[in-house]
């Protein structure tokens, strides 16, 4: 459902223009990775968990759905106590090395000044 709709969204060719161009409106997945649950329910707060977890319920479904977007949002909660926003394992190894993903990557609202002060 998640690959369709950033296909669907990011597709479809533009009014009254030539048969080339196109408007593509660019998705973004987000919150990437571990996003949604965090410890005491909140968004800033700490998602523990090894690789294998990390990987099954996190990295792969997302990766199937959004692997295409042309942007994707970092999460603003932290894995194993690193910021998502400034994740080498996360952003570099497993987004950019292992999925192959090679479009924008955005923070939330501002979230480097508060993860990284």
């Amino acid at each position: 459902m998640g690959k369709a709709f950033v296909t669907g969204l990011q597709s479809g060719a533009r009014r009254n223009t030539s048969s080339t161009a196109k408007a593509r409106m660019a998705s973004t997945c987000k919150h990437f990775a571990a996003f949604g649950s965090p410890q005491g329910g909140l968004n800033l707060g700490q998602v523990s968990g090894g690789e294998r977890e990390l990987q099954t319920t996190y990295v792969r479904p997302f990766a199937k759905a959004c692997k295409d977007s042309l942007s994707i949002m970092t999460a603003y909660s932290s894995y194993d106590g690193i910021p998502a926003v400034s994740n080498k394992h996360l952003l570099t190894d497993i987004l950019r090395n292992q999925i192959g993903y090679n479009y924008w990557v955005t923070s939330d609202a501002g979230f480097v000044h508060i993860a990284n002060p």
